[in-house]
């Protein structure tokens, strides 16, 4: 009987240490990603008067910051707010007009940012179903390439 016995304790350590073994060598450390943090985010009031037929129009601003090791971007943007939601930036023509334009995506470096403010970058909510009255807060979804889905409050203010 005493036979039996140490083969058992060698076969209980053996287990021990078999589950103990599979943390061995998992500190590889994580790949690098993104590590982003969304700040300032506001939308610029807009009065939508009873039986406006004409759309009407807001934006949404803010600052995206990267404390990650990789790139980014910005793809996308969902206010329920909005009949449509574009990323636009704003700029100058040839002939010295200012005009907007819709972008496929904002880049968010490694380390920096990336800021959407007038006159630059920036969210365009286009037909608006509602008013956006001052000190009013709203729920904007930010969808990036790496990171996923990022649901930010934003403020109404004036511009």
């Amino acid at each position: 009987m005493c036979r039996q016995a140490l083969p058992l304790r060698l076969i209980r350590q053996s287990l021990l240490v078999f589950l103990v073994m599979p943390g061995v060598g998992c500190d590889d450390p994580a790949p690098p990603a993104p590590d982003l943090a969304v700040r300032d985010a506001w939308v610029r009031s807009a009065a939508v008067p009873e039986g406006m037929t004409a759309p009407v129009n807001s934006a949404a601003y803010l600052t995206i910051e990267n404390r990650g090791d990789v790139p980014d971007r910005l793809v996308g943007v969902s206010f329920d707010g909005a009949k449509r939601v574009e990323l636009h930036e704003s700029f100058v023509n040839e002939q010295g007009i200012a005009s907007m334009r819709p972008v496929d995506f904002v880049e968010v470096p490694p380390g920096g940012e990336a800021r959407l403010e007038p006159g630059g970058l920036h969210v365009m909510l286009m037909g608006l179903v509602g008013p956006l009255s001052v000190g009013d807060s709203v729920l904007t979804v930010l969808q990036f390439e790496v990171t996923g889905r990022v649901s930010v409050i934003a403020v109404v203010r004036q511009l």
